[in-house]
């Protein structure tokens, strides 16, 4: 395990999980399935009929989206940095889905992570250069332990960790820029503020001016209060913090 991982743990206010028997299971499954179907055959009916099919895209990196189409629209909510251990979080639909063989390709899904903290540790020791001045000010303060100092390396760790999920978002703006037709759409939802080494980012802004410089243009977006939050994660708010709201965000190419 990573220096720093934030892993799920019990808490008193949380609701004890009741028991279910497997008649209860298929009951609320089937529930939600046809949930599912009413909410696509509603769509259908809004939506233009098209003689076009699905499309699966050979893809398994968000940094090298591939195909022989454009897309109308490209529709995501990139990661949070340095707040949830996703690969752990979703370890068991990972073996489920026979999406990994065994343990060890798990865990080399790691370093294919935007946001990665499987890092070079002489990476780790050069501050990392965006090219946007606000954001390379946020990363030095995260290096240095301006606000927090964290455990030995972790300041410089996180800096890193943070320059290169920008770097990588940068890449995947650029891929789906031109896998998209003029017009098409980009729309991600995102939290709006990661708070890490007490220095708090602007993930949501930062990404839309990253997005801005590849060539899109900022249709509109909107704010979600978050209310429920589905992973039971403590917090270290000295230096973590609680992210209070999701952005939406529309692009247009």
């Amino acid at each position: 395990m990573n220096e720093g991982m934030i892993l799920a743990a019990k808490r008193s206010h949380v609701k004890q999980i009741p028991n279910r028997s497997r008649q209860d299971v298929y009951q609320y499954f089937k529930f939600y399935i046809d949930k599912a179907i009413d909410a696509i055959r509603e769509w259908e009916n809004r939506v233009k009929p098209s003689n076009d099919l699905a499309h699966q895209l050979p893809i398994n990196n968000a940094k090298n989206i591939q195909g022989n189409k454009l897309y109308d629209a490209v529709i995501t909510s990139p990661p949070y940095i340095n707040a949830i251990d996703y690969v752990w979080a979703s370890k068991f639909e990972l073996h489920w889905l026979g999406m990994v063989a065994n343990d060890r390709d798990r865990l080399n899904l790691y370093s294919q992570e935007i946001g990665t903290e499987r890092l070079d540790k002489k990476e780790c020791q050069e501050i990392g250069k965006t090219g946007n001045l606000y954001l390379d000010q946020l990363i030095e303060d995260i290096y240095y332990g301006r606000y927090y100092q964290a455990s030995k390396g972790q300041n410089k760790l996180r800096a890193r960790v943070v320059y290169q999920y920008f770097l990588d978002m940068k890449i995947h703006f650029q891929k789906s820029f031109i896998c998209l037709k003029q017009g098409g759409f980009y729309c991600f939802s995102r939290g709006d503020i990661n708070k890490i080494c007490g220095v708090n980012i602007p993930v949501a802004q930062l990404l839309t001016e990253l997005a801005s410089e590849i060539g899109f243009r900022q249709n509109f977006q909107f704010h979600l209060l978050l209310k429920n939050r589905k992973l039971n994660l403590p917090r270290n708010v000295n230096w973590a913090g609680i992210i209070q709201l999701d952005t939406v965000v529309f692009l247009k190419k």
